[in-house]
């Protein structure tokens, strides 16, 4: 009987001990969704053998009437917006370059001759621009940034700072932390 009863005691500790280690040992999961958006394929002609690769990406020159930590968000955003319009040139040239189809690519200057409509495609001026553009470079076709942009959120949160006082004591201090994220977008 004794034996019959440590027995049931063994097994209902047991039951009871796998249950908590299974219940210690389930996390919360954070689930991340990610959407990927990718552009629609392009296809070239192949006789297109020269192409030209140009900055047609308008940048925002209105001055803005901001102070503080708003402009030092605004500076870096604008930055930002200057050093990736770059990149995404330079990676298309780059890219473009290495692509054994083509046998010259050309990095263009901006050409601010080039009119867009509301919508920021070119117009029918800009089109025989474009053309004249492509005779004056001997090139077959053009690829254009026509559109960058970043775009910085703020969060902002209450936190404490642990500091060295004059004491060289360390103590608690109330603090700030500043979280920006840009979002990069372009075509």
């Amino acid at each position: 009987m004794i034996c019959k009863d440590m027995i049931q005691h063994l097994r209902s500790s047991l039951i009871i001990g796998i249950s908590l280690l299974t219940l210690l040992g389930c996390n919360t999961a954070k689930q991340i969704a990610i959407a990927v958006v990718e552009p629609a394929p392009v296809s070239l002609d192949r006789t297109i053998k020269r192409i030209g690769v140009v900055n047609m990406h308008l940048a925002d020159n209105t001055q803005k009437s901001i102070t503080g930590m708003d402009l030092l968000i605004a500076r870096d955003d604008d930055f930002l917006k200057e050093k990736g319009t770059d990149a995404a040139i330079e990676g298309l040239f780059k890219n473009l370059n290495q692509d054994p189809r083509f046998d010259a690519v050309v990095l263009l200057q901006a050409e601010s001759a080039i009119v867009r409509d509301q919508e920021g495609r070119p117009d029918e001026t800009s089109w025989k621009m474009i053309q004249a553009l492509c005779e004056r470079h001997n090139l077959d076709a053009i690829f254009a940034l026509a559109y960058y942009h970043a775009d910085t959120e703020i969060t902002l949160k209450k936190s404490k700072i642990h500091q060295r006082d004059l004491m060289r004591l360390e103590v608690d201090k109330k603090g700030h932390e500043l979280t920006l994220e840009t979002l990069i977008e372009n075509g």
